[in-house]
C-alpha cells in the first residue's frame, strides 16, 4: 500500500512533513506524495514552512531537490517568488499575511514544473492558510516543514504527520535506529486520562505560559514572560495537591532537571503540553524523569502516518537502504516505514515494493 492509499484510507485531508534534521529527504517524500496524487487524478494544496525549494541547502552548500508542482495544484506562496517563477499562475486570493518575499497569495498552477515556496512563519497564519485552501476543496493539503521547526506538525493544523530522517541524523546505524525509534516514542505520548484536565487546559488562551491545576480543578495561571527562566518560581507554586502542570511551549532538558533536583513532589502530577513536537528531551533526562515516576501527557495527540528514510548523508555516508530501513522498520512497529526514491515499504509484512494503486 502506498503512502497516499493509507492517506485515502485513513481519510486524512491534511498532513505535515517534518524532517528530524536537514537532508534527512523531506522534499523528495513531498515529491513522491504530489506524484502519487497525480498518478490518482487527486488534487493537492500546498504550502511551507518558511523558504524551501532552493537550489543549495544554506547550512551544507549541497545540492537540493527542487519541490515539485502539478497542474492545478494550490499553493499559497511569496508574491515575490510567484513573479519570479517560470511557471504561469491562477491567482486565487490575496492572504493579507506578509513574508521577507512579500505578501502570501493562494494561486492555482497551472502547469506541471518546479518551484521555490515561501509560506507562512507562525501557526496562526498557517491556520489562516489553511482556512484558505478548505475554499477550494482540495482532496489533499500538504505542509512541508522547515529545519527547527517541527511545532508546525502539531496536530492542530494537520491530521497527520510524516517523519522524514535517516544517515544524517546520527553516526552509525544502531545510533540512526536509536533516535528514531525514541522520537517515535515520544510522537505515541497521550492526553491525560483525566477529562477534567483535558478540558480545563483545552480553553486556555494562547498567551497563557504556565497553568497549576489543583486536585479540585482549580486552575492558577502564573504571569510569566518565559518559562526556562522562571522554573524555580514554577516549582514554589507545586504542592501537594498539584494535579497537573500544563507548560504552552518547548519542554526542555534544564526545565526537567530543575524538576527533577528541586521538586519534591514530582511524581504527585502530571506534566502537560501542547503536542509530542514540543519535548526537546534527551533519551537520558527522560529515563531519570521515569525513574522518579515523572508523568508527561500532551494537549494533543500526533497521528504519525509513517516514517520516510534517506540512506544518503552529506558528509559521504551511504547506508544500505534495505537493510537501514528493515532495522527501522523493527524499531517502530508497527508505524510503516518507506524509502521512496527504491518505490520500498517495510512493515510486518516485511520488505515490499510499494504497490501505487493498491
Amino acid at each position: 500500500m502506498s503512502l497516499l492509499k493509507q492517506i485515502q484510507e485513513e481519510k486524512i485531508k491534511s498532513v505535515s512533513i517534518i524532517g528530524m534534521a536537514k537532508n534527512t529527504g523531506k522534499t523528495v517524500t513531498l515529491n513522491h506524495l504530489l506524484k502519487l496524487a497525480e498518478l490518482s487524478g487527486k488534487q493537492t494544496a500546498l504550502t511551507t514552512i518558511g523558504l524551501d525549494g532552493e537550489d543549495k541547502d544554506k547550512v551544507m552548500d549541497n545540492p537540493k531537490p527542487n519541490i515539485l508542482v502539478l497542474e492545478n495544484t494550490i499553493i499559497a506562496n511569496a508574491k515575490k517568488l510567484l513573479l519570479e517563477s517560470d511557471l504561469n499562475f491562477e491567482i486565487l486570493a490575496a492572504t493579507g499575511i506578509e513574508s521577507p518575499l512579500g505578501e502570501i497569495i493562494i494561486a492555482r498552477n497551472k502547469e506541471r514544473g518546479f518551484i521555490k515556496l515561501s509560506g507562512p512563519s507562525s501557526k496562526n497564519d498557517l491556520k489562516l492558510i489553511k482556512k484558505e485552501f478548505l475554499k477550494y476543496s482540495p482532496d489533499l493539503i500538504l505542509i512541508d516543514g522547515a529545519l527547527d521547526r517541527r511545532s508546525f506538525s502539531s496536530p492542530a493544523l494537520t491530521d497527520a504527520t510524516i517523519l522524514a530522517t535517516g544517515a544524517v541524523v546520527a553516526n552509525n546505524p544502531s545510533s540512526i535506529v536509536n533516535k528514531i525509534s525514541y522520537q517515535s516514542e515520544l510522537f505515541k505520548i497521550k492526553k491525560s486520562r483525566d477529562q477534567k484536565i483535558n478540558k480545563i487546559i483545552s480553553g486556555i488562551s494562547q498567551g497563557v505560559k504556565v497553568v497549576i491545576i489543583d486536585k479540585d480543578y482549580h486552575k492558577k495561571i502564573l504571569d510569566l514572560k518565559t518559562i526556562l527562566n522562571n522554573m524555580e518560581e514554577v516549582i514554589n507554586h507545586i504542592d501537594k495537591d498539584t494535579k497537573a502542570v500544563y507548560f504552552n511551549g518547548a519542554l526542555v532538558n534544564d526545565m526537567i532537571n530543575t524538576l527533577i533536583n528541586k521538586c519534591a513532589f514530582i511524581n504527585q502530577f502530571e506534566i502537560v503540553v501542547n503536542d509530542a513536537t514540543h519535548i526537546f528531551i534527551s533519551p537520558m533526562i527522560f529515563n531519570r524523569f521515569s525513574a522518579k515516576k515523572g508523568n508527561i501527557k500532551v494537549k494533543d495527540e500526533i497521528n504519525l502516518l509513517g516514517i520516510t528514510i534517506n540512506p544518503f548523508s552529506p558528509n559521504g555516508t551511504y547506508l544500505n537502504p534495505l537493510k537501514l530501513l528493515r532495522k527501522i522498520s523493527d524499531a517502530v512497529a508497527p508505524i510503516p516505514c518507506y524509502e521512496v526514491v527504491l518505490n520500498k515499504k517495510s512493515s510486518a509484512k516485511g520488505v515490499e515494493d510499494i504497490e501505487i494503486f493498491k
